[in-house]
């Protein structure tokens, strides 16, 4: 009997399709989307009573495809998910794909489950080998703000992990990584100290417990010397702060002096826990759309909101804290509301970012399998990046940076209830995924900064976490958080995304500036940065064959040693041999499905 499984990726966050079917066949071009003419299959042998079977069942294959295509509309890539199993294999289906130079290539699934030091991937289209890429140094754009995640400082005040454990990781995340930006939520996140306003109901004391510690471990580790966390506010009405949903309805004016009084008393007790005052302060996560963190909340309130607690900062004295804003699930619900918050002159003079989240899950960036599907065969997610490029250009309007600031569940589209537990967290699939991510976030939406979802996480904190939804899954699901601690073992683990990050983190500082330049070949993807005197490239092959990599600048010339690393099937950051490199061009190989990053200085 044969048994074909159809498992659909990437939908919408907390929405999954799946469909299963005993005995399956789809005829040719049912239910996919428009491709090349290819040649037509050979056809069938007479048909078997297992077949006749299949065929039957068809139909109604095609209305499922069909309804599924208006959620996904790749359906090629479902196509090539197709897995035979059993005793009917002789089966005819549909080819996706010939080696006719016009049809799509062959189909690969993507794995998070091969070992770390499994060979790469089955050849894909074959690619051009040669690779020609021009910068032109003098045209830069924008500024580096770093690399970072969320830290969550309860894992620092109540994680079992040993003091040692708690260095490594940060080492970890600070040295090898080079993440030295992020949000922080404080253990105890609901209050104040005292009363912000006098009769409030925030009770509780704000306490920042754990970020001395934090920073003085960055500032130990940080190459720079720094460590640049800032704090959240919190404000959250559907699972903490429920009393300001009903204050809204009754008092407004109250309503936002109790948030801002709240932002003052974070900012704070901030500083006097860490001797610094921050750059940045978050008010809320994905107020309006995800989470939907402002029960009842408008783009208005939004906009009362930042004005009236930027007010507040700044007759506190708080005159370099900037807000980052608004932080929503999406690229298009974060334009949709800052389209309407950046009309407004005084609340945008609060704002120091526009942060975005990557998601819903499964949708083309947040799942690295629908990622690759088309990045890593040469093609763009035209919606995805349509809505990045709208972004950039608001960005620039109006002279306010972006962040992409969470992302996660890079193989459970239907979020982290759906994770396996043969997940590796470090497979080279999901290093090269987040290392196209980083590169399309930069290029397309003009990011200044890029974070994981948690900066450290345990697997204390996973049995604790999950407990309430029937306990705790495998720690190693957690791929797109930076560093994993197994404290039962004594292993700290640098994750894919941590990995991918490293690419870029471990080579730029702050102030870096982004540097937009086109590559010949499709299947090799090239990220630039001139940081000070120095080029930093990072280069992503997509194609399973090596290339050869002709970089030219424009308008300055190579000076010095190119030094750089690697990470492939077998190896991660693997230094490569440091070379001289001088005149306006230099000529690499990048061996096939791997991230290579490379400096030289430049003149």
């Amino acid at each position: 009997m044969l048994t074909l499984a159809v498992r659909t990726a990437g939908v919408t966050r907390g929405l999954g399709i799946a469909v299963l079917c005993v005995g399956l066949f789809l005829l040719p071009g049912g239910g996919a989307t428009a491709a090349q003419p290819c040649a037509a299959p050979p056809k069938p042998p007479a048909e078997t009573a297992c077949q006749r079977s299949l065929r039957e069942k068809n139909a109604e294959v095609q209305t499922l495809l069909s309804k599924y295509t208006e959620l996904h509309p790749d359906v090629r890539a479902l196509r090539r998910m197709i897995v035979q199993i059993g005793a009917c294999e002789s089966i005819p289906v549909a080819p996706v794909a010939t080696a006719s130079e016009d049809c799509e290539p062959p189909g690969q699934a993507y794995s998070h489950e091969r070992p770390a030091d499994a060979p790469p991937p089955a050849a894909r289209k074959a690619a051009d080998p040669v690779a020609k890429i021009t910068i032109n140094t003098a045209r830069t754009q924008q500024s580096l703000e770093g690399f970072g995640s969320t830290h969550y400082l309860n894992i620092l005040a109540n994680n079992r992990m040993s003091d040692d454990q708690w260095r490594r990781a940060v080492k970890g995340l600070v040295t090898e990584i080079g993440a030295v930006t992020g949000v922080a939520p404080p253990p105890v996140e609901y209050t104040s100290p005292r009363p912000p306003v006098p009769g409030s109901r925030f009770s509780r004391p704000i306490d920042f417990t754990g970020v001395e510690t934090l920073f003085k471990l960055f500032n130990r580790f940080s190459p720079s010397g720094i460590g640049d966390l800032y704090p959240t506010a919190n404000i959250n009405t559907i699972w903490h702060h429920r009393w300001l949903t009903d204050l809204k309805s009754t008092n407004y004016p109250r309503y936002l002096e109790e948030i801002a009084g709240k932002a003052v008393a974070t900012i704070a007790d901030w500083i006097g826990r860490s001797g610094r005052e921050p750059e940045y302060l978050q008010l809320w996560n994905e107020p309006l759309s995800g989470n939907g963190e402002l029960v009842g909340g408008t783009v208005g309130d939004l906009i009362a909101i930042i004005k009236h607690t930027g007010k507040r900062l700044r007759e506190a004295g708080y005159a370099r804290v900037r807000l980052v804003v608004p932080n929503e699930e999406t690229v298009q619900r974060t334009l949709e509301h800052m389209r309407v918050i950046a009309q407004d002159e005084e609340a945008r003079g609060y704002i120091g970012a526009i942060g975005y989240h990557a998601y819903p899950y499964g949708s083309d960036y947040s799942y690295i399998p629908r990622l690759l599907a088309t990045r890593a065969h040469g093609r763009l997610p035209d919606g995805a990046v349509r809505e990045r490029l709208e972004l950039r250009s608001l960005s620039r309007r109006f002279g306010i940076s972006v962040w992409m600031t969470e992302v996660s569940n890079g193989y459970s589209p239907g979020g982290p209830r759906a994770a396996k537990e043969s997940y590796v967290p470090d497979s080279i699939d999901w290093v090269i995924g987040r290392a196209i991510h980083i590169h399309d976030e930069f290029r397309y939406a003009g990011a200044s900064a890029f974070y994981g979802m948690l900066a450290v996480w345990t697997d204390v904190a996973d049995r604790e976490h999950f407990a309430p939804f029937g306990g705790s899954r495998n720690l190693r699901t957690e791929g797109d958080s930076l560093i994993l601690v197994d404290t039962a073992v004594d292993q700290v683990i640098i994750t894919a995304m941590g990995r991918a990050i490293g690419h870029y983190g471990r080579w730029l500082r702050r102030g870096a500036r982004y540097l937009e330049a086109e590559s010949s070949n499709p299947f090799v993807l090239v990220s630039t940065f001139l940081d000070r005197e120095r080029l930093v490239a990072v280069l992503v092959n997509t194609a399973s064959t090596k290339s050869r990599v002709t970089i030219t600048l424009e308008g300055s010339s190579f000076s010095g040693a190119l030094t750089g690393e690697q990470s492939r099937a077998d190896a991660r950051w693997q230094a490569i041999p440091a070379t001289e490199a001088s005149g306006s061009s230099l000529t690499l190989e990048v061996p096939g499905w791997s991230v290579t990053t490379v400096a030289v200085p430049v003149r």
